[in-house]
């Protein structure tokens, strides 16, 4: 493909070349119908993504569902997204809840996996903001993989707003969770953010936040077995502390994705939504 020197590829997204010409924003070729819906997911991903809810046709109706999960949605109402519709926390909504939750057979940690989403605070922080991001575990047992904010408390004596990241009740497996070794956050209401965690080699957990690998726990003992877990859930969840959040862009990936392709993957996205693309039918 020639280009002019002014013009810089800046998306791979949606198996289309999209390039900056002037300002302006041209598509190199016509999209597919697939790719027109699926606009924001990596085609270098197909055939791998096993779960997608993006909430285009309301709060329980995914995009794609391989795993023939169940899927609840608690105590949420459907806003603006990240490039259409959303999933919010209800309003005046005060209790422990979960916005989303799946569950599957599939979702065993035993075979590798991604599981990620955008979100972003709809109100803002206080020194006691806690709030949930990823958590993925087992029904009916307290074991669990998850990645959350907890905010100033009595709880490890935090002192401020604290990136917590554990891997907790699995049995023969250490405990990892290092809440004094968290890093102080906070988020500005109204600002997507990317949250990623991915599980590979029977005990090798990644977290990523906006792109970047946050957290890479080995856990000791022996590796995660089948049916070790089988549920996520997005956002909220009902041990974790409430805040006015939105999520969108629910994927999770039946294989564990590389710290380059999740790089990729949220820049990417991030330079689609500045220059929206326009199509050529």
């Amino acid at each position: 493909m020639s280009m002019k020197p002014i013009m810089v590829l800046v998306c791979r997204l949606a198996a289309v070349c999209v390039l900056l010409a002037g300002g302006g924003v041209v598509a190199g070729e016509k999209v597919s119908p697939v790719a027109r819906d699926f606009l924001l997911l990596d085609p270098g991903w197909a055939g791998r993504v096993v779960f997608y809810q993006r909430f285009e046709h309301g709060e329980a109706v995914p995009e794609i569902d391989e795993i023939d999960g169940q899927l609840w949605v608690d105590n949420a109402k459907i806003t603006d997204g990240l490039a259409g519709r959303g999933l919010a926390t209800a309003s005046g909504n005060e209790k422990p809840t979960r916005l989303v939750e799946i569950r599957s057979s599939a979702l065993s940690v035993h075979e590798p996996i991604t599981v990620m989403m955008w979100w972003r605070l709809d109100a803002p922080m206080v020194e006691t903001t806690s709030f949930a991001l990823l958590h993925i575990y087992k029904s009916n047992a307290q074991r669990f993989i998850r990645t959350f904010v907890h905010g100033k408390g009595k709880w490890a004596n935090l002192r401020r707003p604290t990136s917590i990241h554990q891997v907790w009740g699995f049995p023969a497996m250490a405990n990892w969770s290092k809440p004094w070794h968290g890093r102080n956050v906070w988020f500005k209401p109204g600002t997507w953010h990317h949250v990623a965690i991915s599980v590979s080699g029977g005990r090798t957990v990644d977290v990523y936040w906006d792109g970047g690998q946050y957290e890479s726990i080995q856990v000791q003992g022996r590796t995660f077995r089948e049916g070790d877990t089988d549920s996520v859930i997005f956002g909220p969840q009902i041990s974790g502390g409430v805040h006015p959040m939105t999520i969108d862009e629910l994927i999770v990936v039946d294989r564990a994705l590389r710290a380059s392709e999740i790089a990729v993957y949220v820049h990417d996205v991030r330079k689609l939504l500045e220059h929206p693309l326009v199509n050529a039918d």
